[in-house]
């Protein structure tokens, strides 16, 4: 993954070397923090009898720096940070059900957590307060958006037409 300068000039590799940040479908395999500071990333470091070995990364602003803040796991993506900048979510394949489930981790490594309860998740996005998560959620393709609290709590459904969803965002104007 690189960070590249606004007129094109300097590209900066923010990935370690030997690992790759790759697009898997879906929006948010990255994300800045609220004050532009750091970046969190999901990269991968595959082999043969792990093709999914995978972690979040935060690495400066400028690329430089990159230090991993969860463990190996299995086909992380979408780390994404909160708006307050004290968490970052993302989604990896949780095998006690088999399936992509959502944690939360501060951007030290520190205080991980799974948010309960879900499964056939992918690349949240945070709601402009901070309290809700809005996703993608369903087998493959075929998935409707819904809202979840952090807490695992509200999980609610918002469409009821499954569609592929590549990208999806969440407005901050009211009313």
């Amino acid at each position: 993954m690189l960070v590249v300068d606004v007129d094109g000039g300097k590209a900066t590799q923010v990935s370690p070397p030997a690992l790759t940040v790759r697009f898997g479908g879906q929006s948010g395999i990255a994300g800045w923090s609220p004050s532009g500071s750091q970046i969190s990333f999901a990269a991968f470091s595959p082999s043969a009898s792990d093709p999914g070995r995978s972690a979040v990364f935060v690495a400066a602003g400028d690329g430089t720096n990159p230090k991993q803040i969860t463990d190996w796991g299995t086909y992380t993506t979408s780390a994404r940070w909160s708006p307050a900048g004290d968490w970052i979510v993302f989604d990896k394949v949780n095998n006690a059900v088999g399936a992509h489930t959502f944690y939360l981790v501060h951007p030290d490594g520190s205080g991980i957590k799974t948010i309960p309860s879900l499964a056939e998740v992918c690349c949240a996005v945070w709601s402009p307060d901070g309290v809700r998560l809005l996703f993608p959620k369903g087998p493959d393709r075929a998935t409707d958006l819904w809202t979840v609290k952090t807490d695992g709590s509200q999980l609610t459904q918002l469409t009821h037409a499954p569609a592929d969803l590549p990208d999806i965002a969440w407005s901050g104007a009211t009313g």
